[in-house]
């Protein structure tokens, strides 16, 4: 059981480590021309999460435009379902960001498809 708590440790660690940006191996500058700004967002199929649950792609596309990623990456994603008024959200979101969709299916869900998406500035 110590072992596992220790690989674990060392695992966060570098984890840690690695999602900073702070590098053991090297003490060159960083290309700040070369940074890639990414954003990782569950948008919860479309709908605002709080008192007011309501359907807000608007809403989801000015986050994604004001943190102004090169690359987004989206959880919680519904293709054509009736619960997202059929609408193929990444496409959607591409069209309010400027960005190039791409949709993965995790199943089959609701007269549509459920899944993660990505968007990317880059084509």
């Amino acid at each position: 059981m110590i072992g596992r708590k220790k690989v674990t440790l060392k695992l966060l660690i570098f984890g840690f480590i690695m999602l900073s940006g702070f590098s053991i191996f090297s003490q060159t500058k960083i290309d700040s021309s070369r940074i890639v700004r990414v954003l990782s967002f569950n948008i919860y199929h479309g709908e605002t999460v709080g008192a007011e649950k309501k359907f807000d792609l608007e809403l989801l596309a000015k986050v994604i435009n004001d943190v102004n990623p090169d690359l987004v990456a989206l959880q919680e994603v519904d293709n054509k379902t009736n619960r997202a008024r059929n609408y193929d959200l990444v496409t959607e979101l591409g069209q309010r960001t400027k960005m190039a969709p791409l949709f993965g299916k995790a199943m089959s869900f609701d007269g549509g498809e459920y899944g993660e998406g990505m968007l990317s500035k880059y084509s």
